[in-house]
């Protein structure tokens, strides 16, 4: 293998791994650093690679994040077997979402403020549209990482877990 490929693979499973743990019922310490950096770690080791590459791959890293993430949505005591396929469709759906973003994200090169602000912001109306569209599905966008720390859950008094959500990705597309 080549040298790139191999840092390219080690920084997508770090990214994936500070993500999926990043979140206040994970490591809180992982919750700042995820929140810098974790999301521009994957669009990084992504480079190069074609937009259909790019679209599976960040499909199958948000999926895994969200499996991981959403791991308590499996206890079947009291719903039945069936909710593993709820839990199985809306990591998909979810992930799709960020599949799209992706693409977004990698289809311009070096990202000027103007694009960051527009892939940031659909990203959080795309947060926002699972509230209508998916069931109303509320929880684990990724501003909550930023929960974590003291004074950034200040700034979510003022904008909101979207708002925290809009200044995870824009700061991370730089």
């Amino acid at each position: 293998m080549k040298k790139k490929s191999l840092k390219n693979i080690f920084l997508f499973v770090i990214s994936l791994i500070l993500t999926a743990w990043g979140q206040p019922s994970g490591w809180n310490l992982f919750g700042s650093v995820s929140a810098i950096i974790s999301y521009a770690l994957l669009w990084y080791s992504l480079r190069g690679l074609p937009a259909r590459k790019v679209f599976m791959w960040s499909f199958l890293w948000f999926a895994s994040v969200q499996c991981i993430q959403l791991s308590w949505m499996t206890a079947d005591d009291y719903q039945g077997f069936y909710i593993h396929i709820v839990y199985l469709l809306l990591s998909s759906m979810i992930a799709l979402q960020f599949a799209i973003l992706s693409l977004l994200v990698m289809s311009y090169s070096p990202p000027l403020a103007l694009h960051a602000l527009v892939a940031a912001s659909l990203w959080t109306l795309f947060e926002y549209s699972r509230l209508y569209f998916f069931t109303g599905f509320p929880w684990n966008p990724v501003g909550l990482s930023l929960s974590c720390n003291d004074f950034t859950a200040q700034m979510a008094a003022a904008s909101g877990i979207y708002g925290l959500s809009f200044w995870v990705i824009f700061t991370n597309i730089f």
